[in-house]
């Protein structure tokens, strides 16, 4: 892969090579969706069907013996269910082991640039990127597969969009309620895993090129994971007390107010997740006008003569205003967290 003359043409191989494989499994059985119905319901009365699109006859009478078995509709919705390919599910399933073998790769590209009498730590912190995000990706997919198992388990069998529609339109119970918040729970764990995957790759890409990506990239993970804590928490909280009072929306706002009162603990823990996900890379000339500036900070003021000096030295290793202040700032808020 470092050869040269593959490096020449990696940029059309990957993209031709994926559109040869989709016209290849596109016509099998395995991996089309054959078949689609519509759902009907209004309450009270009886759930009908409406055939979209395919000719399974069988598949057709089973969705509607789904649904009538469950009586009368008890909401009004319209919905669509189709057949569930076992090859996409294939392919789905398969990116863990596809994003491992990846992870080998990485790993063997950073001891190679780590080892020998002349070591490169530049590009060992740039695989070192990929390889977080790549493990960040495998870590979460591994916890959907698990979750999707578990989802499986407490249901009886595998879980379809019948299923999904009950839980969904129903008059589901405490355990319904649980499976269709982790089975949507499910539909955003792959995204997310994508997500930190390319914020790793951008801070790979990136970190060399532009001043300040690591720490813009930390704060923007930090409060994304918050929020997302803050929505999960606040829908458990919810459903809990609506099973215990009947008045969902008194947790969830219990569990959001908790979550102001303690934020700034949880923020410095995450915040010191991130610093090991994205640690801070600085160049030589940045680092040597940081511990200038840390010894011009040991009595918390900067006079005259030490800010002149300051400015010399930023001269000198050709630093601009902008990247002096985000250093300064980066430095005082590092004495702040202390």
């Amino acid at each position: 892969m470092h050869k040269p003359s593959f490096k020449k043409h990696a940029w059309y191989i990957a993209p031709v090579l994926g559109i040869t494989i989709y016209l290849l499994l596109r016509t099998l059985p395995a991996f089309y969706v054959s078949d689609a119905t519509w759902v009907v319901c209004e309450e009270g009365k009886e759930p009908t069907t409406d055939r979209w699109f395919g000719e399974d006859d069988e598949w057709q009478q089973g969705i509607e013996d789904d649904f009538r078995d469950t009586g009368d509709c008890t909401a009004t919705y319209e919905t669509t269910v189709t057949t569930q390919p076992p090859g996409l599910w294939a392919i789905a399933l398969g990116s863990p082991l596809v994003s491992l073998l990846a992870l080998i790769f990485i790993r063997s590209s950073i001891k190679s640039y780590q080892d020998g009498d002349n070591p490169d730590f530049s590009k060992g912190l740039t695989s070192r990127s990929l390889y977080i995000g790549f493990l960040g990706k495998v870590i979460v997919l591994l916890f959907w597969l698990v979750l999707l198992i578990l989802i499986s388990v407490v249901n009886g069998s595998q879980v379809t969009f019948v299923d999904e529609t009950l839980w969904r339109y129903g008059n589901p119970d405490f355990t319904e309620r649980m499976l269709f918040f982790a089975w949507t729970s499910t539909l955003t764990l792959t995204p997310a895993a994508m997500a930190f995957e390319a914020m790793m790759f951008v801070h790979a890409t990136l970190k060399d090129t532009v001043f300040g990506i690591d720490n813009n990239l930390r704060k923007t993970f930090t409060t994304a994971v918050f929020t997302g804590l803050g929505v999960i928490s606040f829908i458990v909280g919810s459903e809990l007390m609506e099973s215990v009072i009947g008045y969902g929306m008194a947790g969830g706002v219990f569990v959001g107010v908790s979550l102001l009162v303690v934020r700034k603990p949880i923020l410095l823990i995450l915040d010191k997740a991130s610093n090991r996900f994205i640690p801070s890379t600085h160049t030589p000339e940045e680092t040597a006008y940081l511990e200038a500036y840390a010894t011009a900070m040991e009595d918390n003021v900067i006079t005259p003569e030490e800010r002149k000096l300051l400015e010399t030295v930023a001269a000198t290793f050709g630093l601009n205003e902008n990247i002096v202040r985000t250093l300064e700032s980066e430095y005082s808020e590092l004495l702040e967290e202390e």
